[in-house]
């Protein structure tokens, strides 16, 4: 501080956890054991004396087992006596017999928390979903008064008429394109939860992650817990102290409340966390005194945001705090957290589920499970719970399910129907009428990504599928296929497919998937038969504003004569891509 005289000026300040810090003056009898920060290391300490009144909280400290606590390496060399000056930011008491054992209890939760968070359960197919292979896709959070949230309301309709069933989940209409932008750029939902595990939103900072529906907040508070923890057990993240994820239950919070009113908030926290994990209180103990604690607090239902007092985020805000919560209206619309939170939280980082990646894959799903997913997917119920269940899905893979007569049809309703939002659809190795989806695909704006390899017969449906993407009043925005005759996975931006023989309705059905590509800058099809005519649509493609290719191999093709290459060459003036034969 600046105490001149002439510079001295009056400032105001809320005192809150994130504005100031508590003032201690610890004075430790001889052998107390610590855990201390030394050397931007977590080690063991024993007190050897305090040095007195005028010297505030300096101490005397031996360095114990020479170990760093979190990653068991050498660090300090052992019983080194050094004076340090204690303060709550560098030590906390050792609660437990050695560094070592704390250490080891830790390691014991993160596997049991790992265990616990594995499995969401998938309501209409009954299977136990595998967090850590779904996909979550976030972005920022604008609130309503920013963004006007409705439902897109159906041309002509009728004052007082009922709405359709079949409709789109509820997007916001934003006040302008910078909003609009802001709220629906995708953000990496795993590199998410490793800042926020790190620290790098910042210690006292809040988060508050939102999902639209039940399941949605089920599987993002599971998968913020799971990813954490095998952070943590991979050795992935290495910190100072190493942090300590936990879930905690507003609900349980809330009852404690109501029941306890003499007990303390740390105590009630505490008898939260042990309705799961009753075994592991004293690491939690230990884990709030060194300010470790990732807590991870799911709010279920609207009620249980009161218990958000102030001297609970008091004791919240002394470590990070990451809230989920799915409370929406009957309509869809989000919750907004009460005014007397969002002040005491005005440093809110806010996220919502923009999209979800459900991964089926070698599960088995039957035609029923099937027809249940896509019905859900294309209907919107009244009832909160199911409204939006798999309204937010855009990445769908059933690999190896059955889709039969029953889950055919509600996958043709789903991708003919406007309310159709699935992007990317893998249906490798599975049971399919393929002639009913290329059909279904010809009504079909929302598909980008398509997976049909090993799919029985449709080799034979290269030639229809062709038809519909190089019609030229086609609608069908499929730019990626994986298919047996050839691959343009997405994120690929060089593709090869030489010496891989590529018939006339292959090579037109690449020439289809190339018109809507984004991504591939360079095609090798060197050495893959092509005839005249299909090189040709091939070429094409290059006019189109979708494509970007740069760079077209043909080489090696025998039926390419010169005057074909002339023909192709002359087609390709006037593009950005370059023939090579």
């Amino acid at each position: 501080m600046d105490n001149q005289a002439d510079r001295i000026k009056t400032e105001i300040i809320e005192l809150r956890p994130d504005t100031v810090s508590r003032t201690s003056s610890p004075a430790y009898k001889s052998g107390q054991k610590l855990l201390l920060l030394y050397e931007r290391q977590l080690v063991e300490a024993v007190v050897d004396e305090w040095l007195g009144v005028r010297s505030g909280s300096a101490h005397r400290v031996r360095l114990g087992k020479g170990s760093l606590i979190g990653k068991g390496k050498p660090a300090v060399a052992e019983r080194v006596l050094i004076e340090v000056d204690l303060n709550e930011e560098n030590h906390a008491k050792l609660m437990f017999s050695s560094g070592a054992k704390y250490d080891d209890t830790c390691r014991l939760y993160l596997d049991k928390l790992a265990s616990r968070h594995a499995t969401v359960k998938d309501e209409p197919t009954g299977k136990e979903l595998q967090v850590c292979e779904q996909r979550l896709f976030l972005s920022r959070y604008v609130p309503p008064d920013t963004a006007l949230t409705t439902a897109p309301a159906a041309t002509g309709a009728v004052a007082g008429a009922v709405a359709e069933p079949e409709t789109k989940r509820a997007r916001p209409r934003f006040a302008s394109a910078e909003l609009r932008e802001l709220a629906t750029a995708p953000i990496n939902a795993l590199k998410t939860f490793k800042s926020l595990l790190m620290g790098e939103v910042g210690a006292a900072e809040v988060t508050v992650l939102r999902a639209q529906s039940r399941s949605e907040r089920e599987l993002l508070h599971a998968q913020v817990l799971a990813h954490m923890a095998e952070l943590l057990r991979s050795g992935e993240v290495e910190l100072m102290i190493r942090p300590v994820p936990i879930s905690l239950s507003m609900a349980a919070l809330t009852a404690a409340l109501a029941e306890e009113k003499r007990v303390g908030v740390r105590d009630m926290l505490t008898r939260a966390f042990e309705v799961d994990y009753p075994t592991h209180a004293d690491m939690l103990g230990q884990a709030m005194e060194l300010r470790a604690l990732v807590v991870v607090a799911e709010v279920r239902e609207l009620s249980e945001l009161a218990s958000f007092t102030p001297a609970v985020l008091e004791e919240l805000l002394m470590n990070r705090l990451v809230i989920t919560m799915g409370v929406s209206t009957a309509e869809g619309v989000p919750i907004e957290l009460p005014p007397a939170l969002l002040e005491r939280i005005r440093k809110a980082n806010q996220l919502h589920v923009l999209g979800l990646g459900v991964y089926m894959n070698d599960m088995k799903v039957d035609d029923l499970q099937c027809r249940a997913i896509f019905r859900r997917m294309r209907l919107r119920s009244k009832e909160p719970s199911l409204m939006n269940e798999y309204g937010a899905v855009s990445t769908l893979h059933v690999a190896g399910g059955e889709v039969g007569p029953a889950g055919m049809q509600e996958l043709y309703d789903l991708l003919t129907s406007e309310a159709c939002e699935l992007t990317r659809l893998d249906l490798c190795s599975a049971l399919v009428d393929g002639q009913r989806l290329v059909a279904a695909l010809k009504g079909n704006t929302s598909l980008t990504s398509l997976d049909v390899r090993f799919v029985s017969q449709f080799p034979n449906l290269h030639t229809p599928l062709a038809d519909v993407l190089l019609s030229a009043n086609a609608i069908c925005r499929l730019g990626y296929l994986r298919c047996d005759a050839f691959e343009l996975p997405e994120g690929q931006t060089s593709v090869s497919l030489r010496e891989k023989t590529l018939d006339k309705a292959a090579t037109r059905l690449l020439a289809g998937i190339l018109r809507r590509n984004t991504t591939v800058r360079e095609l090798d099809l060197s050495a893959t038969d092509l005839e005249p005519e299909g090189a040709a649509e091939v070429v094409r493609c290059l006019s189109r504003p979708e494509c970007k290719l740069t760079t077209l191999k043909m080489a090696l093709n025998p039926a390419l004569d010169e005057e074909a290459k002339v023909a192709l060459q002359s087609s390709a003036v006037g593009t950005q891509c370059t023939l090579e034969f």
